[in-house]
């Protein structure tokens, strides 16, 4: 299991830190009591029935729980008591660029409560000095832009994080495109088993109808095409886009031809160490 405790100075960029590690596949909770922390990890894990490979975990602690604050350093011990690992991401910034941010949002520092922001700053900083001395990974986000600070996100926890995934949907053409398709290939120039009466009742899932689809070669140079482009976009596709490419492949039908091509093509993407799942949309109105 990976867990990501981050925290750091109020407008240093936390929630885009959040939305960065939820790029990455982790179950992110913001802003919750330090003492509820070590309850909710446990209460995540048992939800698993057992902590698996890959499972993650970012949870966001920091001044905007006021006086609660002073429970987190118990609380990470909680959680090394009760055999967990983690990592702690503190996000910081210069003073006078926290009061810009604050001053183009119009939002009140959390701490501010009648004072002003300098003042509210300062007073953060020597609540959150000892943990930031005690963070495995800081983030100056001073010079950064939302992208850019979500690349260091990214660059910091590389290690642990998977290639970005792929949403294969297969469809039938009669009953319209899906409209969260990023890429679309269309499979209606090859045969149809649709006019073999043997093959007319099964799906592009059964052996049969698979064979009848490969069975010339054109299916197969055709996935190697669509693999072969796949791979192209997918180098910068997660660091310019978003992390999960969602593929459309349709036929007429949406039964037999698109999803043997998916299922092809699924493999072909794994064997190439990206998560891919396959979603056959007219299957699942049948």
């Amino acid at each position: 299991m990976d867990l990501i405790i981050v925290s750091g100075m109020s407008g240093a960029g936390k929630s885009t830190c959040l939305n960065a590690l939820e790029d990455l596949g982790f179950y992110c909770m913001d802003n919750i009591l330090p003492q509820l922390i070590p309850d909710a990890v446990q209460a995540m894990v048992i939800s698993r029935e057992k902590i698996y490979e890959g499972f993650r975990i970012a949870i966001s602690a920091d001044a905007r729980v006021g006086e609660f604050f002073s429970e987190i350093y118990s609380a990470l011990d909680k959680i090394k008591i009760q055999g967990f690992n983690y990592q702690l991401l503190f996000l910081d910034a210069e003073d006078d660029v926290l009061i810009n941010r604050f001053n183009e949002t119009k939002r009140a520092h959390p701490l501010a409560k009648g004072l002003p922001i300098y003042q509210a700053i300062e007073k953060e900083r020597k609540l959150l000095k000892d943990l930031k001395n005690s963070a495995d990974i800081i983030i100056d986000t001073t010079s950064l832009d939302i992208k850019g600070l979500k690349q260091k996100v990214y660059d910091a926890f590389e290690s642990i994080q998977t290639h970005q995934g792929v949403a294969i949907v297969t469809f039938g053409y009669k009953r319209g495109i899906p409209k969260d398709c990023d890429i679309v290939f269309d499979v209606r120039f090859l045969d149809n088993p649709h006019y073999i009466k043997e093959l007319k009742d099964l799906t592009g899932k059964d052996p049969q109808v698979q064979e009848f689809v490969f069975r010339d070669g054109r299916a197969e140079e055709y996935c190697r095409h669509m693999l072969e482009l796949l791979l192209f976009v997918l180098r910068d596709y997660h660091k310019e886009v978003k992390q999960l490419l969602t593929v459309g492949i349709g036929c007429t039908g949406g039964k037999h031809r698109s999803v043997a091509l998916a299922e092809r093509l699924k493999l072909m993407l794994s064997e190439n160490g990206y998560n891919v799942e396959t979603f056959h949309r007219n299957l699942l109105m049948e």
